[in-house]
């Protein structure tokens, strides 16, 4: 079967277009923070768990379907992933982390 036949929404996209909408977001340009690999994958693998996104295991009517899901996924890992980012670049942040 592929991907016209069986219209499920695809992980790997879903971080591909992620990854992209992090990379091209004006604020990640002008703040210059690091890419973190390791935040992004655990982000993922937590977000697009299959176990509890039940939109990834359900079969949809079209791949346009599929495709909006994806959309809305790659929209949540990457703003939750920018979020993470400026939080960590906070001053609190990083006082309340050395005391740890």
């Amino acid at each position: 079967m592929n991907a016209q036949t069986c219209p499920y929404p695809l992980r790997s996209l879903i971080r591909h277009k992620a990854m992209a909408q992090i990379r091209m977001s004006e604020a990640a340009y002008k703040a210059s923070i690091p890419w973190d690999q390791t935040l992004f994958k655990d982000l993922a693998d937590t977000l697009l768990d299959p176990r509890w996104r039940v939109e990834l295991r359900r079969r949809h009517v079209s791949r346009a379907a599929a495709a909006a899901v994806e959309d809305r996924l790659a929209d949540t890992l990457a703003n939750t992933y920018q979020t993470v980012q400026k939080q960590r670049q906070s001053a609190l942040v990083q006082k309340l982390n050395a005391l740890l």
